[in-house]
């Protein structure tokens, strides 16, 4: 990620690391808002969203969308094209991907 909006590319939890993707989307959000105070987010909660990133914020200006993923759980062809569509759209897209050594990690669309 960009050192512009304080998004490392990589980064470690300070305790112990999220089990499973929802609880890694929970964290991930809190600690996106508490680094970026004032920014609006929208994390979408509704089954039938498909390929809408989990979670859309924007800051200063600047768009975010995040599909976030544990090690081994592959995104969706449809999860990558939004992600491509927002990012030719000028959005700040990005997959999160938590490893199983607790590293969690930004990729493009095109790295995923």
């Amino acid at each position: 990620m960009t050192s512009d909006f304080n998004l490392p590319i990589a980064f470690t939890w300070p305790r112990t690391p999220p089990k499973n993707e929802k609880s890694l989307r929970q964290r991930f959000v809190k600690k996106f808002v508490a680094e970026h105070p004032g920014c609006w987010t929208y994390v979408p909660r509704e089954m039938f969203l498909s390929g809408v990133p989990d979670l859309l914020a924007v800051f200063q200006g600047h768009a975010f969308a995040f599909e976030l993923k544990m090690q081994g759980n592959k995104p969706t062809p449809l999860q990558i094209a939004t992600l491509a569509d927002l990012d030719a759209a000028g959005a700040y897209a990005r997959f999160i991907v938590q490893g199983r050594d607790g590293v969690v990690r930004s990729l493009r669309y095109d790295e995923a």
